[in-house]
């Protein structure tokens, strides 16, 4: 297998000029507590997000997005 051309900042600095959405594994993990907490409120396992502007703000925040 070739060697990469470019470093791997340079591919993760092209993905977020093409979409500034995108989420990593901290920001998985990030969702996962959110969903987890909303859950834990109504005694269920998880309340999934239900849309892509609260799964990128609980990403970004890097805290417990639980009010709907």
């Amino acid at each position: 297998m070739p060697a990469p051309a470019r470093p791997a900042k340079a591919f993760q600095r092209l993905v977020r000029s093409r979409n500034r959405q995108v989420v990593d594994a901290s920001g998985l993990a990030a969702i996962e507590r959110a969903e987890v907490a909303r859950g834990r409120r109504e005694g269920r396992p998880r309340v999934k997000l239900a849309t892509v502007a609260e799964l990128v703000k609980s990403a970004r925040s890097g805290r417990r997005l639980i009010p709907r």
